[in-house]
């Protein structure tokens, strides 16, 4: 859907949105159903904002590198799959338990949210990073190319 209209920023940011409102909500569950219903949604956010964020990051790569974007993208992705759980662990040593570890989560969604927001300001069309190419124009194949292919043809019918 992203490709066909467009609009990578709008979907991206409605699934960091739905996560940013999911995670947190997992504070206020008290059946494993509606923590399991919340878990389906987080993924279903993660689910709609990947692909465009790809994307996204293709387009910003064209700019830095593709090296370094992807390194960058990486060593962002690790240190959220790192801090996240140091967080929750932190929560808990503290004694506030899973109430207080899930709630602490809301604080980097905020945060990345509003990143996300900022930059999307900044950078409305990521499509001006892509050079300009030139159009290719097609004449036809040269007239040595088909004393080429009549010479060699009978060689690749016959094997």
């Amino acid at each position: 859907m992203s490709d066909r209209t467009r609009q990578y920023w709008r979907i991206t940011t409605l699934g960091y949105a739905i996560n940013t409102a999911v995670v947190p909500l997992l504070v206020l569950t008290g059946t494993w159903q509606a923590a399991a219903g919340l878990m389906i949604a987080e993924r279903t956010g993660k689910a709609i904002r990947t692909l465009p964020r790809d994307v996204l990051l293709s387009h910003g790569a064209m700019q830095v590198g593709r090296g370094f974007g992807f390194g960058l993208h990486e060593a962002m992705d690790q240190v959220g799959a790192v801090t996240g759980p140091l967080m929750v662990a932190t929560m808990l040593s503290w004694q506030l338990g899973y109430r207080g570890g899930f709630a602490i989560l809301v604080i980097p969604a905020i945060l990345g949210l509003v990143v996300l927001l900022v930059v999307q300001r900044i950078y409305p069309n990521p499509r001006d990073f892509e050079p300009v190419t030139a159009d290719l124009e097609i004449t036809g194949l040269p007239r040595l190319f088909w004393f080429y292919l009549g010479a060699i043809a009978p060689g690749i019918v016959v094997r």
